[in-house]
C-alpha cells in the first residue's frame, strides 16, 4: 500500500525521495550487534545557535536525575539563537517545584551535555497531556507555551518565576513561564537609551 498524509499532498511530497521512497524522519542508530534503535524524529530537532540539538537527548539526561519522573523538551523561537530549549518536568512526589530545583536541573544538563544541550528554561508540570498510546503531546505543550508568550507583557507578579508552576490548564500542564528579570521572550530587558 502507498502511504499518504491525509489531506496534505505537500507533506507527502516532502517525505518522498526521487526514487519514490518515503522517509518519516525517524533518527536512530545500529549497535554493534546490528540492532536498530530509534531515538528521535528529525522534525523535533532544535537548531540553537547553529547547532542541532535533539530534544530526546536532553530528555534522557533529565530522566537520569533521581527526582525527575518525566520530562518533555522542545524548541521555541529565540531572536538571538534561532531557537532555545524549554524543558517541562514532572518531578517525583514530594519534590518541591522551586527556582533552586530548576537551576539544579539546568546544572545537571550542563554537566552532562554542555551549555548548548541545557534548557534555557525549566518549568514544572503535575501531569503531562498524553495521546491514547501514552506519548506526551509535546506539540500541545509547545503551543500553550507560545500562546502564553504572545500575550502582552504583564507585571512580573503575573508571570511565574523560572521553576514556578504554570497556571492550571485543560492539559494538566501550565502554558508559560519566564525567568526572573527577563522579558516574556526570555531576553533581558534592554536599558532605556
Amino acid at each position: 500500500t502507498t502511504f499518504n498524509y491525509w489531506l496534505d499532498p505537500q507533506k507527502t511530497r516532502d517525505i518522498t525521495s526521487p526514487q519514490g521512497w518515503r522517509t518519516f524522519g525517524d533518527i536512530g542508530y545500529l549497535d554493534a550487534d546490528g540492532y536498530l534503535y530509534l531515538t528521535d524524529r528529525k522534525g523535533f530537532m532544535v537548531i540553537s545557535g547553529g547547532v542541532n540539538v535533539y530534544p530526546q537527548e536532553v530528555e534522557n539526561t533529565l530522566l537520569t536525575h533521581p527526582e525527575v519522573m518525566d520530562a518533555a523538551v522542545f524548541g521555541v523561537p529565540d531572536d538571538d539563537l534561532g531557537e532555545r530549549l524549554v524543558a517541562v518536568v514532572q518531578l517525583m512526589p514530594d519534590t518541591g517545584e522551586t527556582d533552586a530545583k530548576a537551576r539544579e536541573l539546568q546544572d545537571f544538563c550542563k554537566r552532562a551535555g554542555g551549555s548548548i544541550k541545557t534548557p534555557k528554561l525549566v518549568t514544572f508540570c503535575q501531569k503531562f497531556p498524553r495521546q491514547d498510546n501514552g506519548k506526551v503531546r509535546k506539540n500541545l505543550l509547545r503551543d500553550q507555551y507560545l500562546k502564553r508568550m504572545e500575550q502582552p507583557t504583564a507585571p512580573t507578579t503575573a508571570w511565574p518565576r523560572r521553576g514556578g508552576s504554570w497556571p492550571a490548564s485543560s492539559s494538566g500542564c501550565r502554558p508559560g513561564d519566564r525567568a526572573p528579570g527577563r522579558t516574556p521572550a526570555g531576553r533581558r530587558p534592554r536599558p532605556d537609551p
